[in-house]
């Protein structure tokens, strides 16, 4: 039974970082990372959107902004794509898909 738990703690260790180690799918961007940029789709920090965290969707990736790295997830119960939200640590940021000129 012990060589079962240390063989599973194992391949979780593994499986955590081989998933730590993946490509960064954004880049943060501006002075305070106003700007999230995935795929070319800009994205900017919003404070008025309604999205909290109990809105919460599958896991995208992570973002950079060359130093750290940001957890970003899509949106429930909104129009897919229009919001990403994004944690630094444990704080909360939103950003807003930008309109197309």
């Amino acid at each position: 039974m012990k060589k079962l738990l240390a063989l599973l703690l194992c391949l979780s260790l593994v499986c955590s970082l081989a998933a730590c180690g993946r490509k960064p799918i954004g880049v943060l961007k501006g002075e305070i990372g106003e700007i999230l940029e995935i795929d070319g789709t800009e994205y900017r920090l919003t404070f008025d959107s309604g999205v909290t965290t109990a809105d919460k969707g599958d896991y995208l990736g992570s973002a950079t902004d060359g130093k750290k790295g940001f957890k970003c997830y899509a949106v429930k119960n909104r129009p897919e794509g229009q919001y990403i939200l994004c944690y630094w640590e444990w704080e909360p940021m939103v950003y807003e898909r930008a309109a197309e000129e």
